[in-house]
């Protein structure tokens, strides 16, 4: 997927957590969104309502209220995790980088952060922060931009939200510096 950015979850069609059963049967990624728009998992499936029945967060996300389900359509299976991958990397939601609760899947007692055996690898997340990250800030820009960062981030073989968070936190510093000063 070569522009996440021009996903709007919002727009997508989508139903309340409790109306689950009604989803449709289709491939679809899918993001799960709480009641203040936050956009808290990203999945992926080939049948959207036979995911949904025994979903492996339900007992996270029934603790919330007023959480819907929106789906993107993708007709090609075989882009489901490409496509995936590009909107986690993007959106970073906050319930992809974590383990889920009661779970035991790997047979030693510990659950599989996001029941995924390529977390830390796979969505790159964790370089040893010590606290997750749990904000999310949208940014337009310029299309040539975009393409700079990617670029780049493409030779520091990080994401484009890593370049824009480290950008962010060098600003930080050098204003709080000037500022003591």
């Amino acid at each position: 997927m070569n522009s996440p950015e021009l996903i709007n979850p919002h727009a997508l069609p989508h139903l309340p957590l409790v109306n689950r059963n009604n989803l449709p049967e289709i491939s679809a990624i899918y993001f799960v969104i709480d009641q203040q728009g936050t956009i808290r998992y990203i999945g992926r499936t080939n049948n959207l309502r036979n995911r949904w029945k025994q979903h492996h967060r339900l007992s996270q996300l029934d603790k919330h209220h007023n959480i819907k389900i929106a789906w993107l359509n993708i007709s090609d299976c075989s882009l489901l995790a490409e496509i995936e991958k590009a909107l986690i990397e993007w959106f970073q939601p906050s319930l992809n980088r974590t383990t889920v609760e009661g779970k035991d899947t790997d047979g030693l007692g510990r659950g599989r952060p996001g029941g995924n055996p390529d977390f830390g690898t796979k969505y790159r997340f964790d370089y040893g922060r010590d606290e997750p990250l749990s904000e999310q800030v949208k940014v337009l820009m310029h299309p040539q931009m975009k393409q700079q960062l990617k670029n780049i981030a493409d030779l520091e073989k990080c994401t484009v939200p890593d370049l824009i968070r480290e950008a962010i936190e060098q600003y930080l510093v050098a204003k709080q510096t000037t500022q003591i000063s």
